[in-house]
């Protein structure tokens, strides 16, 4: 949901992914509102920016972004009993899962300030499935 407010009656807007060759679209406003579904089914799994402006027909408001991220589903023949995941190139922290699912605390308190990246994968028992960034 994105809240956005402005001194005119807004009517219009436009949204795009990353640097717009992705997902692009148009919206109506009314009552200042909108609500809209975009598409990322064609988006491989990873994280997104979603930006979008909106104007009151004459002006051009400032551009609001957001972080999104698109799941990872798993390949895996098998329900995922096991994974792995590590920050950058860090260690490898492992474990168990049960019923498919894992609830787990990662302490970063230890990374510097800045954007990084978690990997993970999940097992079957069998193989180990294709690496979610």
């Amino acid at each position: 949901m994105l809240a956005l407010s402005a001194t005119a009656q807004v009517t219009q807007g436009k949204y795009w992914i990353d640097d717009g060759s992705a997902v692009q679209g148009t919206m109506s406003l009314s009552g200042g509102e909108a609500v809209i579904n975009v598409d990322i089914s064609d988006l491989r799994p990873g994280m997104y920016t979603l930006h979008s402006r909106v104007s009151d027909g004459t002006t051009w408001g400032a551009i609001a972004t957001h972080l999104f991220v698109k799941p990872f589903e798993s390949d895996l023949a098998g329900e995922p009993v096991g994974y792995r995941y590590w920050i950058d190139g860090g260690e490898v922290q492992s474990g168990s899962l049960s019923g498919g699912e894992a609830v787990i605390n990662v302490d970063i308190s230890d990374l510097r300030p800045g954007m990084h990246t978690l990997h993970s994968r999940v097992s079957d028992g069998t193989t180990w499935g294709a690496i979610a960034t």
